[in-house]
């Protein structure tokens, strides 16, 4: 750590922390107690970076084509040869080098926990070893919970994962029951918990996976959507995806590589650097799924601004003068009158700022563009711009400040004050002042208010003062302004338009999926929602799962028993009509005087024109209906 430059007060106080620590057992009903200096604290939060620092000269072990990967205390070696030979003469070279720095950092390498995998099509096996002994050759490894097999297909890997969500399919099944267990609303919290988690992690890794391998984990999910919603086998996938409101596999891991994607562009990662140096005309059989998507999307990640890694300075921090009050205050629009928020500003403008030059801000979108104004009421100069790229509003604030800072560094004007009504652009900036990485953005902003002694004071929005008006005006006018700030777009904003994509997409499939199945639901829902119906509705679990499976057309009247090869006969015993859904609530004579009692009496044409309406009470009586007449569907 001195090597390294770590101030002298955190290296004590990190060598206090780890000297004589007491280490108690408990063994028969007696304590054995010894004090120990060596190791690490398992499982403490400091552990993996303290152990990152010590090891870190392991990383300086120069060989050419061979990379050390490291996360905690499980490393990786990768080594890249045209020839057996080659690898065999490099990993034996790099090994040599690594067990010697290992001991004397004495640390203990264990040749039967270290495993060697030939990424190659091959049955040869290489001669590699560690202080004599031979390390075994492996066809696949587990490394950090992903099963890597030689030739990429992550088969052993899917296989383990289906029997794992398996297990907690078992749970789901538990608490749902056949008909009418746990409500959807708790049963998606829990899948989402319990099985999304587990199909998330690593599947930008897995999605390389041959389709055949895929469609296992599918057939686990459509069970667990099954469970969710209370639906029958038989239910349509993409009806089964709507009513839980979960996006199906493959849009869905393409998302979440989209955003992983977005992080290696924010952060700069090695990542990045080998997917930008990509060939755009490669052909996509030879790409992997993380490739073949930064191709697809590359201008958005292009667009991304990076991240810089700062000096915090009690300087900066100090200079630094970002108000999110007014004085002492933060009143709330919806309980303060607005002419008492408006005393308030002209109060802080005529005392605290008097001696400062005021430069309003704002941000205005629509919905194809946004738009940015800058108002100095002292020169009269009006600034009105249309962001080349989309942005959400606080980012858009954002840039209105750096815009209003440009001006200011152009005119030289010390001691001014910006108004801006974002109080997110506030937070966010005072935020980015005590991280050690922001992006460029943020972190020219901060430079610039320290330079020329700018003081950023948030004030409430709409409450009648004539320069945040001006610049609201100007703002509105810039979302259709043919004066263009080239801009780049942040993380979340690049997470916003993936998120836009993954609706689009999921709707184009929905869509389709519905002109050969699914259609009775289509007919009453045409759009994919990733809110589902209930979602918030006062309808007990029971109410939901039988309305969900009307609502998708298949469910448990006699009609869908006999196509189930349940029952054989699926006529209604009074009527002789085949016993649907439709049948029983709107039409069987049978319950004729019942269902006078209700208010859909003769009112709609058919069930789907019933639940079209979306109207919490009639779907109410529908279910009491169904209960009245002891009716399970």
């Amino acid at each position: 750590m001195i090597n390294k430059n770590i101030p002298g007060d955190i290296i004590r106080w990190i060598s206090s922390f780890l000297r004589n620590r007491k280490v108690t057992i408990l063994s028969g009903g007696e304590a054995i107690s010894r004090t120990i200096s060596n190791g690490l604290p398992q499982g403490d939060v400091l552990s993996p970076t303290l152990f990152n620092v010590y090891t870190a000269e392991l990383h300086e072990i120069n060989v050419g084509g061979v990379i050390l990967v490291q996360y905690a205390d499980d490393f990786v070696i990768i080594v890249k040869g045209k020839t057996l030979m080659e690898l065999e003469i490099k990993s034996n070279m790099f090994l040599r080098d690594f067990q010697m720095n290992a001991v004397r950092l004495n640390l203990k390498i264990n040749p039967d926990k270290t495993k060697l995998m030939l990424l190659k099509a091959t049955n040869e096996k290489l001669n590699i070893s560690i202080g004599g002994t031979q390390i075994e050759n492996v066809n696949s490894y587990q490394y950090l919970g992903i099963q890597l097999d030689k030739l990429g297909r992550y088969r052993g890997h899917l296989r383990n994962l289906e029997l794992r969500l398996k297990e907690r399919l078992d749970m789901l099944k538990v608490i749902s029951q056949i008909k009418y267990g746990g409500h959807p609303e708790t049963m998606k919290l829990l899948f989402r918990a319990l099985v999304r988690s587990l199909v998330d992690y690593g599947s930008i890794t897995h999605a390389n996976a041959a389709k055949s391998n895929r469609s296992r984990i599918d057939v686990v999910m459509n069970q667990c959507w099954r469970k969710i919603t209370g639906c029958t086998r038989t239910t349509p996938k993409n009806t089964l995806c709507a009513l839980a409101g979960e996006f199906p596999l493959n849009i869905r891991s393409q998302y979440l590589a989209c955003r992983e994607i977005a992080r290696y562009a924010a952060n700069g990662s090695i990542v990045m650097n080998q997917l930008i140096a990509l060939d755009p005309t490669t052909s996509t059989d030879n790409l992997t799924f993380c490739e073949k998507t930064y191709l697809e999307h590359r201008e958005i990640f292009s667009a991304i601004v990076p991240m810089e890694k700062i000096e915090i300075t009690h300087n900066i921090l100090s200079a630094l003068d970002i108000q999110t009050c007014l004085g002492d205050f933060r009143p709330t629009k919806k309980d303060t009158d607005p002419r008492i928020l408006k005393q308030m500003v002209i109060c802080l403008q005529h005392n605290k700022y008097q001696r400062r030059r005021p430069i309003y801000t704002d941000a205005s979108k629509s919905s194809h563009s946004c738009g940015i104004g800058v108002y100095c009421p002292t020169t009269k100069r009006k600034i009105s711009l249309k962001l080349r790229r989309t942005t959400c509003i606080m980012t858009a604030e954002i840039y209105a400040i750096s815009v209003a800072l440009e001006f200011i560094a152009s005119e030289h004007i010390m001691l001014s004050v910006i108004y801006t009504d974002s109080l997110s652009a506030c937070i966010m900036l005072e935020n980015a002042a005590h991280r050690t990485e922001r992006n460029t953005v943020l972190h020219n902003i901060i430079h610039l208010m320290c330079r020329f002694g700018v003081t950023l004071q948030w004030i409430p929005s709409h409450i009648s003062i004539q320069g945040n008006d001006i610049a609201d005006e100007l703002a509105k006018a810039g979302t259709s302004s043919e004066h263009y700030l080239e801009n780049k777009i942040f993380l979340k904003d690049a997470f916003n338009i993936f998120a836009e994509y993954q609706n689009s997409n999921c709707n184009h499939w929905y869509q389709e999926y519905a002109k050969e199945k699914g259609k009775h639901f289509f007919a009453i829902q045409p759009l994919f929602l990733e809110t589902p119906w209930y979602k918030g509705k006062h309808l007990k679990n029971k109410q939901v799962r039988t309305l969900n499976r009307i609502m998708a057309g298949h469910n448990y009247s006699k009609y869908w028993l006999a196509k189930m090869k349940i029952i054989d006969d699926a006529r209604c015993d009074t009527c002789q009509e085949n016993e649907t859904a439709e049948h029983i609530i709107l039409y069987c004579p049978n319950y004729l005087q019942i269902r006078k009692n209700y208010t859909f009496e003769n009112k709609y044409a058919s069930l789907t024109e019933l639940l079209q309406t979306n109207d919490i009470e009639v779907f109410k009586e529908v279910t009491n209906f169904l209960t009245e007449i002891k009716a399970e569907i």
